[in-house]
């Protein structure tokens, strides 16, 4: 439980809020603009931003992108995103940026030559796809239609995307694409590559001008990933396949080795993080790690210092380096960051939420649009969650999830100056909370070994700027995985560091940007 004395040093905190607090920690850990070399540099083709969660991938797109404009106004940038309840993040970073280079950004504006916007689009929301179809004369495909050939999002849209590849000439729309989670936007299916190559992403290159008249197949196509938060995928691609073996691609491919790899977590505390990858990757699973790094050189790439051989019945030691995870919030509590909590019932569950949010804003101080909370079930739960907080007077809510026919969900992350955040781990995915509870974590263990629901833990897990609750209703068969839990937990607080046999070779090995 979050105790009413959370911030107990006052004199460090000097009495401030909670929210106060962690964001000037934040603000004073962060790079800033000028200390990022990374986003003064002219992307000079296909180029990915990978990084761990809260490393700043987000931030740095929109530094680039900003900084662009800046210097080439004449030039097209569009600075795409798949979850569109990033919209409203998305848009007040691009502002703080373009105002720190010194010019006045309107995004609203129809024919600016800065756009942010989700990919899809509809006839009400401006997007990338929507976009296409309107220049190329064509009606565009709605997510309905879609499903009625392909049910997994991505595939859904890249079903989509495809069928534009196949049927119009694309003429290029903008000189540079940022793609913010482009991890979501890969299908699953080798019969929805449009010749050999990714659909979403070959509808962005062909949606691109090239640059260099020698080589007219050179675009400015950048995108962040982060394998261990894909939710729809569990794919992860080579540039090759992605682009395809197009003999004119072959150099594009082969020069495509400058990755910007980000290893510093600066949003969530560094024993969060680690839970979070080991929970997220299965480390301690019964039958052995599910995914992750097997060698030690990627493991370093993450930020982690590492003890033991990758060998069946080794033990291997991970600890995270101080100066990987510099928001340093716990030193500034006497308690732990992370509570788990498990409840006999969902009505029990959902009521001690009640009563914790309550005792956040009451005793705590802390603001309500600092609290968000996360369902692992989804629609169903998320709306059982609104009833009781409603029943508890606490009406001003933000609702978002990823389901199009759900009329509670909001379309903008953050616009409204103050409310509760409850939302689903797909509509999560980007933003953050200085006060996170992640519920109905049976989901999960009901189906432990299972790699895309450890990945929605991960997601989860990691959007705490501060704080974690966890919870679940767990029974008989699904004890194993909170006993996991349990184990992972008290190792961080006990030992700060994780610590777990490898058994076997994972099902998901993650060691190809070595």
């Amino acid at each position: 439980m979050i105790d009413s004395k959370i911030c107990t040093n006052q004199d460090k905190c000097g009495g401030q809020l909670i929210g106060d607090l962690i964001s000037s920690r934040l603000e004073s850990i962060n790079p800033g603009f000028g200390d990022n070399a990374k986003v003064m540099e002219l992307p000079n083709g296909p180029e990915i931003i990978r990084g761990i969660a809260g490393s700043g991938k987000t931030e740095s797109i929109c530094q680039r992108a900003a900084y662009l404009h800046s210097i080439e106004p004449e030039w097209r940038i569009g600075v795409f995103f798949s979850n569109p309840s990033l919209k409203g993040r998305m848009v007040s970073l691009l502002k703080k940026y373009t105002s720190v280079c010194g010019v006045e950004w309107d995004s609203e504006d129809p024919d600016g030559n800065l756009v942010a916007a989700e990919l899809w689009g509809d006839n009400d929301n401006f997007g990338f796809y929507s976009e296409v179809c309107d220049y190329s004369g064509i009606k565009p495909m709605t997510v309905s239609e879609c499903r009625r050939f392909e049910n997994d999002p991505a595939d859904c849209f890249g079903y989509a995307c495809k069928k534009i590849l196949e049927n119009e000439i694309i003429d290029p729309l903008y000189d540079v694409i940022f793609i913010d989670g482009a991890e979501d936007i890969l299908v699953s299916k080798n019969e929805l590559l449009y010749e050999g190559k990714q659909p979403v992403f070959w509808l962005l290159h062909e949606s691109l001008s090239s640059f260099d008249s020698e080589n007219p197949e050179r675009k400015r196509l950048v995108w962040s990933f982060d394998e261990y938060q894909s939710v729809f995928s569990q794919k992860v691609p080579t540039v090759s396949q992605i682009y395809g073996q197009d003999d004119l691609l072959k150099d594009e491919v082969n020069g495509f080795s400058e990755l910007s790899i980000m290893d510093i977590s600066f949003r969530t505390p560094g024993n969060i993080l680690m839970a979070a990858h080991a929970l997220g990757m299965g480390l301690y699973h019964y039958e052995g790690m599910l995914s992750g790094p097997t060698c030690k050189k990627a493991w370093k790439k993450m930020g982690y210092s590492v003890k033991g051989e990758f060998s069946p019945g080794n033990e291997i030691t991970l600890s995270r380096k101080v100066d990987k995870t510099p928001n340093d919030i716990i030193d500034f509590c006497d308690e732990s960051l992370i509570n788990f909590r498990k409840f006999n019932s969902k009505q029990m569950e959902y009521a001690f939420l009640c009563e914790s949010v309550i005792r956040n804003i009451e005793e705590d101080n802390v603001r309500p649009e600092d609290i968000l909370i996360v369902s692992l079930k989804g629609d169903e739960a998320i709306k059982s969650i609104r009833s009781a907080l409603n029943a508890k007077n606490i009406t001003d809510c933000r609702v978002f999830t990823c389901c199009p026919d759900n009329d509670d969900s909001e379309d903008d992350h953050s616009v409204k100056p103050s409310g509760i955040t409850i939302s689903d781990v797909e509509s999560a995915k980007g933003n953050e909370g200085m006060v996170v509870y992640l519920t109905d974590l049976e989901v999960v263990a009901k189906y432990d070994s299972r790699i895309e629901l450890r990945n929605k833990l991960y997601i989860g897990m990691t959007r705490s700027k501060g704080w974690l609750t966890i919870t679940g209703t767990p029974f008989y068969d699904e004890l194993t995985f909170f006993n996991e839990v349990k184990r992972v937990l008290d190792d961080i607080k006990n030992q700060k560091e994780i610590k777990y046999r490898y058994i076997k070779h994972p099902r998901r090995p993650l060691d190809h940007f070595v």
